[in-house]
Parts: structure tokens; sequence; C-alpha cells
């Protein structure tokens, strides 16, 4: 999930899935947010409620790097749960429909990045 504030700066909150032949009801409300087109926008609506997709345990690692989509923004806050969840392959399915391919940034050296880590 990407955010930008008034000022232009980025954070990211990121949650790690892991592919569950099972549908996963807590998670397949993003069904309905999917945008049908690749570039199209969704408006989510005000009674959305993240807590009810984020793991239980909220401990996560953060640090400060850039977006992994060009154009690659710098100074980008990061926050990765240390834990996953379980999606359906369906969702995966269709997130891939709408993702382009190779839309990713290689992995990156910490150059001299710090890693925090919540407790």
């Amino acid at each position: 999930m990407v955010h930008k504030n008034k000022e232009g700066k980025f954070a990211v909150v990121a949650v790690m899935a892991q592919e569950n032949k099972e549908s996963d009801e807590t998670f397949d409300f993003l069904d309905k947010y999917l945008p049908s087109k690749v570039n199209d926008t969704v408006k989510v609506n005000d009674d959305f409620n993240i807590n009810n997709v984020l793991p239980q345990n909220k401990t996560y690692y953060t640090y400060t790097g850039s977006l992994t989509t060009p154009p690659c923004t710098e100074g980008v806050q990061w926050f990765i749960f240390k834990n996953q969840i379980d999606v359906s392959i369906k969702m995966i399915k269709d997130l891939k429909k709408l993702m382009p391919a190779n839309n990713f940034r290689n992995v990156q050296e910490l150059n001299g990045r710090k890693i925090k880590e919540s407790i």
C-alpha cells in the first residue's frame, strides 16, 4: 500500500503474502477494489478497515529506500510486516492480470541504509 502526503513524501506499508489454495475471505475484499483495467483507479469506501487484512502481530521492519517500480522515487519510508498473510490463488491471478510484466526494480545494495525492527 503506497501513500503520498500533501508534501509529496511517500510511505509504503508492505505485507508479505503466501499462496493458499483455499480462499481467504479476510483478503477477498480486495477483488472489489481492483481496477478493471491497467492504470485505472478505484476509490476505497470509508467503511474499509485496514486492520481486518493486516497480520495480527503488527511487528515490522522499517527503512528509508525507494519505490520498487518506475520512477523508483527515492526517500520512501518502508514499513514491512514481519508476519505474512494467506491469500487465495485466485487473488494472485487477478493481480497478475493487472500488473505489467517486469515492473519491478532489481534488488539494491544497502548503501548505508539502516534497517530497524519494531519490538
